[in-house]
């Protein structure tokens, strides 16, 4: 109690900055890069303390990070800027809807030559399995083409983190 904040670490004077942001309830909290200087387990409670505050419909925390893998835990929406441009202004479960990963296995013999599924971002490929990275695609759809072209379909979703870099290189 009795350290002068400049002496402090840069972690325990971003746990201190925090406190003050919220220590009088504001309706409206922004914070840039609040996990930056915090070791994983100070994130993680980070996190379970945004969560926390965010319970009150009455308050809305604006987060501007980098670390993605932090926040994708506590946001519902997501504003993505590319060059001082907004590129993206979505919930994050649209924007989960709009990219999968398809891992897409051969059933009798090799993959065909050529996988017709859309907006192919990222494609690794073996004989018999490939690993695609997908946009704009329902997966519905993706798993109808896969049985068409006698394979199997293994959808999952992709990290924020993946989004992210694939909305930054699109269309510069």
């Amino acid at each position: 109690m009795s350290q002068r904040i400049a002496v402090m670490s840069p972690g325990n004077r971003q746990k201190l900055a925090i406190v003050a942001a919220v220590c009088f309830e504001p309706r409206l909290l922004l914070l840039d890069e609040p996990a930056a200087a915090l070791d994983p387990i100070a994130r993680a409670d980070l996190m379970e303390f945004l969560l926390d505050l965010i319970q009150n419909p009455d308050r809305t925390i604006l987060i501007s990070s980098h670390i993605l893998s932090d926040i994708e835990k506590v946001v519902d929406h997501v504003l993505m800027m590319r060059q001082g441009r907004l590129i993206r202004d979505c919930s994050l479960d649209a924007l989960r809807e709009d990219y999968c990963q398809v891992k897409l296995t051969a059933l009798h013999g090799s993959l065909p030559p050529t996988l017709s599924f859309g907006e192919v971002i990222e494609e690794k490929r073996n004989g018999q399995v490939a690993l695609l990275k997908v946009r704009g695609q329902s997966k519905e759809d993706l798993v109808r083409r896969a049985q068409e072209m006698d394979c199997e379909a293994d959808i999952t979703p992709l990290s924020l983190d993946e989004i992210y870099r694939f909305e930054m290189k699109g269309d510069q």
